[in-house]
Order: C-alpha cells, then sequence, then structure tokens
C-alpha cells in the first residue's frame, strides 16, 4: 500500500476503536518510514470522549539500528509502541539463526499478529475476520521479505509450512525483489541468471536506447494554440514534461493508473491520476496546524496509452487551475488536448 492508503486505512481502524494499529516497517524503506510517522502524528493524537486513543506500532527486527529508526517515527504518538520480532521455533534457530534454545526466546504471548482481509506485508499471517484461507495464487510460495528469503535459502523449513509439491504446484526458486528484500537475494540471482551475453546485451540496450520525445499540442480556453517538445524517461513521462512547459503550474504526481476497460488489439484505455498543487491554495490541519495541499484527480480514455494518459493529466490540472481562478489567485485559464 501507498503512505496515503495506509493513512486511510488507520484512520478507518482508528474510528472503529481498534487497540493497536500495528502500521508499518520503518526501517523498511522512506515510505514506510513517512507513513508511520504521518499516523503517529495525525491518528494517534486526539483522544475522544471516552479516553480512547489507538496504540500505534511500528515493526522492528532485533537490530538496534531498526529499533531506533521505528522510535523515531512512533514517537509522534500519544502511545507509541515498538514491536521487535525474531524468529523462535526450533527449525529456525537451527537453520536461519544458529542459535540454541539456551540463547533468539521465554514462552507465552501476549497478543495476535492478525491482518484485515488477509493483506499484510507477507502472506500466511492470520486474517481477524476469518479463520481459513485457501493456498491460491501465483505468490502463495513467493517470498519478498528479507527474513524470511534468508531462511529460504538456508531452510527452506524455515518459511514454509508445507512444501509447493504437496498441493500440486511446482517447486521454484521465486523469490521477489522489493524493498525489503536481502542484498544476497540480488547476488544469487544474478548469479543464476546473468550471462556475460546478458550483460553485454543490457550494457547495449541502455547505452543506444533512443530517449522518447513527446509532441504536444494544447488549446487554451481564449482559444490560442500551444505547441511545445520534450524528452523523458518514457512516452508518457516526456509527453507530462511538455504539459508542464506549457501550463506552467508546478505540480506534484502522487497516483498514476492505467485499466484496459475493452479486449483486443484496439482496446480502450483509461488513465487515472491524482496531483498535488505546490503553488495552489491550502487548508489547515485542525489538530497540528499544518498546511495541506488539495489534490486533484482526473482520468481519460483512448486506444492510444499516451493520449489517455495525458487527457487524464489535463483534466486534472483543470481542476486545479479552476480552484485557483475561483480563489482569485490565477487568471481564467483551462486547456484541451
Amino acid at each position: 500500500m501507498t503512505s496515503k492508503q495506509k493513512f486511510d486505512v488507520a484512520k478507518q481502524l482508528a474510528k472503529r476503536g481498534v487497540d493497536i494499529i500495528e502500521t508499518g516497517f520503518p526501517a523498511a524503506s522512506k515510505d514506510d518510514f513517512e507513513a508511520v510517522k504521518m499516523i503517529s502524528k495525525e491518528v494517534a493524537n486526539a483522544m475522544d470522549a471516552d479516553g480512547y486513543v489507538p496504540v500505534i506500532c511500528g515493526l522492528s527486527r532485533c537490530k538496534e539500528t531498526d529499533i531506533r529508526t521505528a522510535w523515531e517515527a512512533v514517537k509522534y504518538a500519544k502511545r507509541p509502541r515498538i514491536h521487535a520480532f525474531i524468529a523462535s521455533s526450533a527449525i529456525h534457530m537451527e537453520h536461519k539463526l544458529r542459535k540454541s534454545e539456551e540463547q533468539g526466546a521465554r514462552a507465552g504471548a501476549r497478543q495476535l499478529e492478525v491482518t484485515i482481509n488477509g493483506i499484510g506485508e507477507r502472506a500466511g499471517n492470520a486474517s481477524l475476520e476469518e479463520p481459513h484461507k485457501a493456498l491460491v495464487g501465483a505468490s502463495a510460495f513467493a517470498h519478498e521479505s528479507g527474513n524470511h528469503q534468508d531462511g529460504m535459502f538456508k531452510h527452506k523449513g524455515t518459511d514454509e509450512i508445507i512444501s509447493p509439491e504437496e498441493i500440486g504446484f511446482e517447486r521454484s526458486s521465486k523469490v521477489v525483489l522489493g524493498n525489503i528484500s536481502v542484498r544476497h537475494v540480488l547476488r544469487d540471482r544474478l548469479k543464476e541468471r546473468v550471462t556475460d551475453d546478458d550483460l553485454i546485451a543490457l550494457v547495449s540496450d541502455e547505452v543506444f536506447q533512443a530517449k522518447p520525445i513527446s509532441t504536444v499540442r494544447l488549446i487554451s480556453i481564449d482559444g490560442h494554440e500551444h505547441i511545445a517538445c520534450s524528452v523523458g524517461t518514457g512516452p508518457v513521462d516526456s509527453a507530462y514534461k511538455v504539459v508542464e512547459l506549457i501550463v506552467k503550474e508546478p505540480v506534484t504526481l502522487l497516483e498514476y493508473s492505467l485499466n484496459a476497460v475493452t479486449e483486443g488489439i484496439d482496446a480502450i484505455a483509461t488513465t487515472r491520476v491524482l496531483i498535488r498543487g505546490e503553488n495552489s491554495c491550502t487548508s489547515t490541519q485542525a489538530l497540528t496546524g499544518e498546511s495541506i495541499h488539495p489534490t486533484f484527480s482526473g482520468s481519460g480514455a483512448g486506444m492510444d496509452i499516451v493520449v489517455s494518459s495525458v487527457k487524464a493529466y489535463i483534466a486534472a490540472l483543470n481542476k486545479l487551475l479552476g480552484i485557483k481562478e475561483t480563489s482569485g489567485s490565477a487568471e481564467k485559464t483551462a486547456f484541451s488536448l
């Protein structure tokens, strides 16, 4: 989930009186850190009439650097908590941690780790709303978490309670490269998959690949035609850079999604974007007093992905410009593709 999605879910959980909300793994990525920090500041400080305020928890490995990072993210909450985890089963201690029972655990548990609808950092966490789930989907035996990948390389039994062969799956070395993967997974994947010819092909493709150039023609509300071109990392990126050159309104692209609504070679694609105006009017967050920049969404459709993407971007920009015009901070203007 994105930071905003985590924030929205945390607000809903707090409204429903959930005691403890584990909001993320601050040491895993900057995005996770910012999500936990934002939730700690804006969800976990307002006490209701009954004295309720949720505990905001950050996940952490049993490492000092992780714990310090987790504290920096959760310290803004009225009731902060750090959840430090470490494997404690016999097979994990023997094959993964290389530790004895006398050293990695004390018996007994104070709480259950669960998920909402099975959504979580990894597959296998118990779902709060139901007791059982089927083992389905391409990712049923995939591993992205660095701790899980480390265990899989040392002994498959550490992180697979049953083997895929037991339910008719074929064994594959499926480890997912993500922001919480361990470095040696990438190293081992490269050893297995990349030959000298592959490296030459990759370098050649990077060096000699032509950079996409887009030319866009926009018509403003007063009938004037504006044409510009720009280079980008891809066709949509270059097209958006052209729009920015013409409109001259600084924005940040927060979300971009593309879906095909019809089938076949002439499928219609729909694009949805969410932008934030950096110079647009702001509101003030009641609890913290911080300025909040409003967001604007736009959608577009067409057989050409770039065209539908630009239509969506223009639709969102026109909403932003309309708000600025209403507030008197901009001249009357709008654009069409």
